[in-house]
């Protein structure tokens, strides 16, 4: 047994980060057209998503508290995963 009387700690706990909100600019785009998917949370906090179950992409998101991602030539129907 380990006898810790008269040690004192001192414990941080962080506050957990709000959720984002994830959305299409436009919910409808013609085939081959452009699309933008805008995360939305705290300035500073990272994010991690991917397109159509694609490779992990990790983003900071800026100052003002939205991440624009552009998705380009969409010809059909498009998923984001964060």
């Amino acid at each position: 047994d380990l006898d810790l009387t008269g040690v004192s700690a001192t414990i941080t706990i962080d506050a957990a980060p709000n959720a984002v909100t994830v959305s299409a600019t436009d919910a409808s785009v013609c085939s081959g057209e452009d699309g933008e998917f805008v995360i939305t949370g705290d300035a500073g906090d990272t994010v991690t998503y991917s397109i159509d179950g694609g490779g992990s992409v990790t983003a900071v998101i800026p100052a003002d508290g939205t991440l624009e991602i552009a998705v380009l030539g969409i010809t059909a129907t498009t998923t984001i995963d964060v």
